[in-house]
């Protein structure tokens, strides 16, 4: 039997089988802005995937609720956008809230306008704000200036809530991150800096293979080796001066000749590696994670 879920600030209750059951987020995470893959302790963050199973659960036995009815979530962008814009916006409709989309050529910052005073009025609309922002630094000037939770849709140097929902993917696959090896390979980017730190940040290995001129940023492979440090994970940074296919076949050897390598739904030696980031979580619905995050930012107890 299934039923309407009710729901207060920060839990959602609902009867499934004729059991009562209950979604509570944990204190800590409420009305948190996420602005890197730092922002989060690793028990956080495997408090936001456990919340995001739960919320994809209840969608998927068709148990409506309107957990962020009458909530707002602002999005900025001034990049294009297909897997986070989408995910963010039917993540709040599905949950009884709505988006706004304001691309850089509708705001006043194209005239002149700061970015924090823009953070600031847009604060005065909505819930939360998600922005896509080239220069982390502007990100940073434009978490100061909002009095809502921000969250980082996309830098030139990260990309932590897409790695978020990759962690998610791994989890649901495998069914466990325990053990796991995420296989990196090619430039070292802003999502080889997101899918490494959240990587370790959630328990998994982490192996990364790039050309020689074009590894991950010195300070986020620091920032990566702390955290390993501090989940227990291993993290193994590879350069290759070869180029093009032999380099690819040199990579692949190297990342994956201890742990095997899983492409796409195909296992391979046991499966103990992904290879990169797809953006696909297995049944085709992206942005499980994201559907957390939303409930978790925009509920600021106001």
């Amino acid at each position: 039997m299934l039923s309407h879920g009710d729901h207060d600030d920060t839990s959602l209750n609902w009867t499934e089988d004729g059991e009562e059951c209950e979604l509570r987020l944990t204190d800590s995470l409420i009305g948190r802005s996420i602005l890197t893959d730092l922002s989060l302790s690793p028990e956080e963050r495997l408090a936001i995937l456990d919340t995001a199973a739960m919320l994809k659960r209840t969608r998927k036995k068709q148990i409506s609720h309107m957990w962020l009815m009458g909530k707002t979530l602002g999005m900025i962008f001034q990049h294009p956008s297909t897997r986070t814009r989408t995910a963010f916006q039917a993540g709040m409709e599905q949950m009884g809230g709505q988006a706004i989309f304001l691309g850089a050529q509708d705001l006043q910052m194209k005239r002149g306008e700061t970015v924090g005073d823009t953070a600031g009025i847009i604060s005065r609309y909505v819930d939360a704000i998600a922005i896509r922002i080239a220069d982390p630094v502007e990100l940073m000037d434009f978490a100061r200036g909002a009095t809502k939770p921000v969250f980082n849709a996309l830098t030139s140097k990260d990309h932590p809530l897409e790695a978020m929902s990759d962690v998610f993917a791994l989890r649901e696959h495998f069914g466990s991150l325990e053990g796991l090896t995420f296989a990196y390979l090619g430039d070292g980017n802003n999502m080889c800096h997101s899918l490494m730190l959240a990587m370790l940040g959630s328990g998994v290995n982490v192996n990364v293979a790039s050309p020689q001129a074009f590894g991950p940023d010195p300070q986020v492979v620091s920032q990566a080796q702390a955290l390993a440090a501090q989940t227990g994970a291993k993290l193994q940074n590879v350069r290759h001066r070869a180029r093009g296919r032999s380099w690819r076949r040199s990579c692949l050897y190297r990342c994956t000749r201890e742990h095997g390598l899983h492409r796409g739904t195909r296992q391979v030696d046991g499966v103990g590696a992904v290879s990169s980031y797809t953006g696909d979580h297995g049944d085709g619905e992206t942005g499980g994670g994201l559907y957390a995050l939303l409930a978790v930012a925009s509920r600021t107890g106001s």
